[in-house]
């Protein structure tokens, strides 16, 4: 995978980039790749590069992402999501799945503003999007 696309699968709780695409470790053995962009051939050059060691699945537009940060997002995600956001436990690179209004929510932190991408069933996102609203979470 490094070698061929210049990704590197992370370990479990934590997640990597390399140019427009991102891999998270989900569960042990277990990445969600993915890219800021349409590229329909993505599955392809991963299938490619696993050859018959793993097995790709399409997920495209399967989850949505919502990006949060500031000053006060760890405290506002607080009152959210049952995860120690404070920096000892929680810096850029780490991810973590938990549920946020009884949904199944991927938890990302992307730099030390802090920046968190939350990823959610795309079937969920109206549910998802106003939970964070009557948490206070969004506007």
């Amino acid at each position: 995978m490094q070698q061929q696309l210049g990704l590197e699968l992370p370990p479990p709780g934590r997640w990597t980039a390399s140019g427009d695409l991102v891999a998270i470790c989900t569960t042990p053995g277990q990445w969600l790749v993915m890219q800021d962009h349409n590229d329909f051939t993505l599955c392809d050059r991963l299938s490619a590069v696993v050859l018959e060691s793993a097995t790709v699945i399409e997920l495209s537009d399967s989850r949505v992402a919502i990006q949060m940060s500031g000053t006060g997002v760890r405290t506002a995600l607080g009152t959210f999501l049952p995860l120690d956001l404070h920096p000892r436990a929680m810096q850029p690179g780490a991810v973590a799945a938990t549920v946020a209004a009884h949904l199944p929510v991927l938890v990302r932190q992307i730099d030390d503003v802090p920046t968190y991408e939350l990823l959610c069933a795309r079937s969920f996102a109206g549910s998802f999007y106003r939970a964070l609203e009557l948490a206070g979470v969004a506007v």
